[in-house]
């Protein structure tokens, strides 16, 4: 049940990324290239890779802080998350 979950959550993923990272990627990466130096180019893509992984470190984080009965309200999966703990 649980990796089914999951597996829906990793769709729902994937349908809201892909239309933001192809053409927001491309956008940056051209920017990137038409930058009279290096360093201009490089700076654009580090702000690109922080907006993208920010979130991430973000959501890794913040379940560990607070209650996983406000992300996992259902009695029937407590005992399969506290498992993970």
């Amino acid at each position: 049940m649980l990796g089914s979950m999951y597996s829906l959550v990793g769709v729902a993923f994937a349908l809201g990324w892909t239309p933001c990272i192809g053409p927001i990627l491309a956008t940056v990466l051209f920017f990137a290239s038409t930058k009279e130096t290096v360093t201009h180019g490089v700076w654009l893509l580090a702000v690109y890779s922080a907006g993208l992984g920010i979130p991430f470190l973000l959501g890794k984080e913040l379940p560990s802080r607070s209650s996983y009965k406000h992300f996992f309200p259902l009695p029937t999966l407590q005992p399969e998350v506290q498992k993970l703990k």
